[in-house]
């Protein structure tokens, strides 16, 4: 049992390196994420489904922009969100994977199951684009950079998977409070 929670050395070296200044950043860009999901909640009962897979795309590249701009700020390369040379390419293939898998559960399913009509193609890049965007922002924001970050305020791996998977998913529980998950795409990751 002790195997399965064993952390690599090299990982332990990577997030040690981080102070508490990154962790305030890190849970700086939380509230902020819980500030924008409350309100793009409230505002989706107001705008139409391709609207909602625009901003919700949006949304996602504003906060990888963000971690970015917090990484050049603290002069960190993306090598220390787990964007390394070697790994960028898999990092798409598995985000094109990752976005292929979404589109056919929430759009393909409903004209295969619920024999509704199949989504314009012009659409389909969109959507698609969308689900990359999902991808992409729960890699580098909370994977990459929430996760290694708020070690530093933690002090213990296996506790900031923890704390990070539950912040994962308590911004979805604050995104279903208001909004209306049952009809199509989901605003946010």
């Amino acid at each position: 049992m002790k195997k399965l929670f064993d952390v690599p050395d090299s990982y332990k070296e990577h997030i040690t390196k981080f102070d508490s200044s990154d962790g305030f950043l890190a849970l700086g860009i939380i509230v902020t994420y819980f500030v924008v999901m409350t309100i793009s909640g409230i505002i989706v009962q107001y705008i139409s489904q391709l609207q909602i897979t625009i901003i919700g795309g949006g949304i996602n590249v504003f906060f990888v922009v963000l971690v970015l701009l917090c990484l050049k700020m603290r002069h960190q390369g993306i090598e220390t969100i787990g964007l390394k040379e070697g790994n960028i390419r898999l990092s798409f293939v598995l985000g094109g994977t990752l976005a292929a898998i979404l589109f056919f559960c929430n759009c393909l399913s409903n004209v295969l199951f619920e024999h509704q009509s199949f989504i314009d193609f012009a659409d389909i890049l969109i959507y698609f684009v969308y689900f990359f965007t999902v991808g992409l922002v729960e890699e580098v924001l909370f994977r990459g950079y929430l996760q290694t970050r708020l070690h530093s305020l933690l002090k213990h791996i296996l506790l900031d998977v923890l704390v990070t998977g539950v912040v994962i998913k308590k911004l979805r529980d604050e995104f279903e409070f208001y909004g209306d998950l049952y009809n199509g795409i989901h605003l946010i990751p």
